[in-house]
């Protein structure tokens, strides 16, 4: 991989992971990418400094019925991605949130 990893690798990282879940359990897992920088400063250290990358996942219980099915794919994904990457340093959160959409008429 480049030193710096761009939107677009991003992109095709994540969809090679996700391709690769989704031929073995028929799970899609779709994903927001965001991009912003971290900031550490002189106390951690300068070398933490850099651009990072958010994705966020929400888990549609009409496309996947089991929660845990979906985190398992879920977490495939992100050790696939992280793999392509050369294991990076990640971290996840998981929020439940109540979560509503409307379809259009």
């Amino acid at each position: 991989m480049p030193e710096i990893v761009t939107q677009s690798i991003l992109i095709k990282v994540w969809e090679k992971a996700a391709k690769k879940v989704c031929a073995n359990t028929g799970i899609y897992v779709n994903a927001w990418l965001n991009e912003s920088y971290f900031l550490c400063g002189d106390k951690r250290g300068p070398e933490l400094d850099g651009l990072t990358a958010n994705f966020i996942i929400i888990w549609n219980p009409v496309e996947v019925e089991s929660y845990e099915e979906f985190h398992e794919a879920f977490t495939q994904i992100v050790n696939g991605v992280r793999e392509i990457l050369g294991n990076p340093y990640v971290w996840i959160t998981i929020d439940d949130i109540e979560f509503y959409y409307f379809v259009k008429c």
